[in-house]
C-alpha cells in the first residue's frame, strides 16, 4: 500500500501544497461547494451524491467523495463520514510544506486547514530545541518541526494514528521520539523539558491549558490552539479572543504562573459565532 501510494503520488504533481488549495470551490451552475482536500480525497459538509460528483467533474485531482455524518468527537477526534463518489478508500496520501503524510481520513485526525499554520510554527522552530507535538495524530506538526531541526517528542493516544506517525516521520526521513499514551500523563514527564509545546486540539484544550502550564518551565512557549466566540447568543458583536484570555488568564492564577502572549490569529472558522484561533504563550515564571 505505501509503494503504491508513493507511485501515485510522483505521478500526481497537482498535490504539492505550492500549487493546490486545501479547501477548494467547485463551480457549478448551483454555486459553491466547499470542501477539504486531504491528499486526493475531498469531504464536502453534507453527504450529497449529486454534490460529490460534481466535486470530481470539477477537480480533477479528487479521486474519492466523502460526506460528513457527524462533528469531531471522542478523545480519537475523529468524524463519521460515508462514501458519495469515486474510489472506496479512506487512506491517501497528503503533500504540503515539502512534506508527505500518510492518513486514513476515517480513523485519524488531520486538518489540511492547518496547513499554513504548521508552516508558521515549522519557521519559528531553532535546530536542537526540544519541542514536544501533543496530540499529534500522523504527525503534520511534528514531522515539519524535526525537519527544521527540532528535537521532536510527540505524542498520540490513537493506536492507528500513532502507527502513521511513526511511518511518517520514516517516509520524511526525520526522528521523532514517538510515544504512544495519554497527553494528560505525559505532560507531567514531557513538559519541563521542552523548549516548546504544540497543543493542535479541535477541541477540549481549555481543559488542559492549565496542565501545561503548570508544567512548563520557564521561558518555553506554548502554542495553545482552542475557539473564541465573536459573537453572543443574540448575535451581537463581542470582543474577539477576550474568552480565550479569560481562560490563559485563570490558568496562570491557578498554577501561580505569569506569562506574556506573544501572538495571536484566527486560524480557521468552526461556525458563524465561533472561530478557531490560536495563542502563543510564553512562560515567565
Amino acid at each position: 500500500m505505501l509503494k503504491f501510494l508513493l507511485e501515485n503520488n510522483k505521478k500526481n504533481r497537482s498535490l504539492k501544497f505550492s500549487k493546490t488549495k486545501r479547501c477548494l470551490p467547485a463551480l457549478n451552475a448551483s454555486g459553491r461547494i466547499g470542501f477539504e482536500l486531504i491528499g486526493d480525497i475531498a469531504i464536502i459538509e453534507k453527504p450529497s451524491k449529486a454534490e460529490a460528483l460534481k466535486v470530481m467533474e470539477k477537480n480533477k485531482r479528487v479521486k474519492t467523495v466523502f460526506g460528513k455524518k457527524s462533528a469531531r468527537k471522542g478523545v480519537f477526534r475523529t468524524r463519521k463520514l460515508v462514501w458519495l463518489a469515486g474510489e472506496k478508500k479512506s487512506l491517501t496520501m497528503h503533500v504540503e510544506n515539502g512534506c508527505k503524510f500518510l492518513v486514513d481520513v476515517k480513523k485519524d485526525y488531520f486538518s489540511s486547514r492547518l496547513s499554513f499554520e504548521r508552516a508558521r510554527i515549522g519557521g519559528l522552530v531553532k535546530k536542537n530545541e526540544n519541542t514536544l507535538v501533543l496530540f499529534a495524530g500522523v504527525g503534520p506538526f511534528a514531522v515539519l518541526c524535526a525537519k527544521k531541526g527540532g528535537n521532536v517528542t510527540a505524542v498520540e493516544l490513537n493506536p492507528h494514528a500513532f502507527k502513521y506517525l511513526k511511518e511518517n516521520a520514516e517516509l520524511n526521513k526525520v526522528k521523532i521520539n514517538c510515544v504512544l499514551g495519554d497527553a494528560f500523563k505525559e505532560i507531567k514527564k514531557l513538559g519541563p523539558s521542552a523548549d516548546r509545546i504544540l497543543l493542535p486540539l479541535p477541541f477540549g484544550s481549555d481543559d488542559f491549558i492549565p496542565e501545561v502550564i503548570k508544567n512548563a518551565k520557564k521561558g518555553s512557549v506554548i502554542h495553545y490552539y482552542t475557539h473564541s466566540s465573536f459573537r453572543n447568543e443574540k448575535k451581537e458583536k463581542i470582543e474577539p479572543f477576550k474568552d480565550v484570555m479569560e481562560t490563559i488568564k485563570k490558568a496562570c492564577e491557578k498554577e501561580n504562573v505569569k506569562c506574556k502572549i506573544l501572538f495571536k490569529r484566527v486560524v480557521g472558522g468552526y461556525s458563524p459565532n465561533v472561530r478557531r484561533v490560536v495563542v502563543d504563550i510564553k512562560i515567565l515564571k
